[in-house]
């Protein structure tokens, strides 16, 4: 007795073969993404968050030199003769700052953000150098001003005595 319909059952177990095959390769394939692109991913978000991290820390270490920074210039006010030497100093630490700024190319805006704080800082100790220039200044001109009123009163005083001396020649 031979299989009436044997070509039909080999086409039929053929194309179960088939779907299995497709249906195993599918789930397999998900697996695989299931378990492989999250170790990815992972990676990806551990790299930017540490970035993030090194972008932080930097942040606290460049405040906390502002702070001390700030500092050193209120006090050029107070500093009579050591200004120029104070003044030195903080523009030393200025490019110390600037040299550490962090060169990335992803932070970019952040890196303008910190050489902006820099320049504002070093433009604040000129002036400050102007102000302190300007005060000596205004100081002289104080003494100026006073020792020309004292010469204006010798004047006065001897144009009083030549008077007297012309009338008293008469």
């Amino acid at each position: 007795m031979e299989i009436l319909n044997k070509r039909e059952r080999i086409s039929a177990f053929l194309l179960f073969l088939l779907m299995l095959v497709i249906t195993v390769g599918v789930l397999i394939f998900a697996v695989f993404f299931n378990y492989q692109l999250p170790w990815k991913e992972n990676e990806a978000l551990k790299q930017e968050n540490d970035r993030i991290m090194n972008e932080y820390y930097y942040q606290d270490t460049f405040s906390a030199k502002l702070d001390e920074l700030t500092a050193s210039i209120d006090s050029l006010d107070r500093a009579e003769d050591g200004f120029q030497f104070l003044e030195q100093t903080i523009n030393l630490e200025l490019a110390k700052l600037k040299e550490g700024v962090p060169v990335d190319k992803e932070a970019y805006k952040q890196t303008l953000m910190y050489d902006n704080v820099i320049l504002n800082l070093k433009g604040f100790v000129n002036a400050k150098r102007k102000l302190q220039l300007l005060r000596t200044s205004e100081e002289e001109i104080n003494d100026l001003k006073a020792q020309i009123s004292d010469y204006e009163d010798i004047i006065n005083d001897l144009k009083k005595q030549l008077e007297l001396c012309k009338q008293l020649s008469k």
